[in-house]
Order: C-alpha cells, then structure tokens, then sequence
C-alpha cells in the first residue's frame, strides 16, 4: 500500500521521509487529502543510461528491433561470414 504523507507532516519530517524513500517506500504527497505528488526511489543509472543523457552516446531508434537473418550464398559463392573471417586472418598478419 502506497503511503500518504501530508505537506506539514512532510515538512515536519523531511529527512525520516526521504530516508524511507531511499529505502525502497514510494511515498505519496497531500494537500488537503489531496494526492500532488509521488516519492520515489531512484535507480542507479548504468553506465550506457549515464552516456546517453549526457548526450555523449546516441542510442539507435530500432534498439528493440531484431536484425533479418542474413540472405543465404549463392550457389558457387562464399556465405558472407567466411569472407569476413579471411578479411580479419589478413589483417592480424
């Protein structure tokens, strides 16, 4: 059950308040008996989320979007992932 504290109560007890919101309690805030807002905890952010916000890494529009299976060789030719795996043995040599 979400629990309801008033303004004065909140202001009363600020810092027991935000202690039990970092503890994992969502905390709801009244006026009058009026719900105005929720308290709650913060996850930490990963390291790709911190990236992002800072605008230093652009994540992809389709992140979600699973890739096509790749088309299969042509009959005589090589499949793509064997060309690739030459181009890699080339360069490290």
């Amino acid at each position: 059950m979400l629990h309801q504290v008033g303004i004065r109560e909140l202001k009363d007890t600020l810092s027991a308040v935000l202690h039990r919101v970092q503890e994992g309690e969502q905390i709801e805030v009244t006026d009058n008996g009026r719900p105005i807002v929720r308290m709650v905890p913060i996850r930490p952010m990963s390291a790709t989320e911190r990236l992002a916000a800072d605008g230093t890494l652009v994540l992809a529009a389709d992140q979600d979007t699973e890739w096509p299976d790749p088309e299969p060789a042509r009959p005589g030719e090589k499949p793509m992932s064997e060309i690739v795996i030459e181009m890699r043995a080339d360069e490290r040599y």
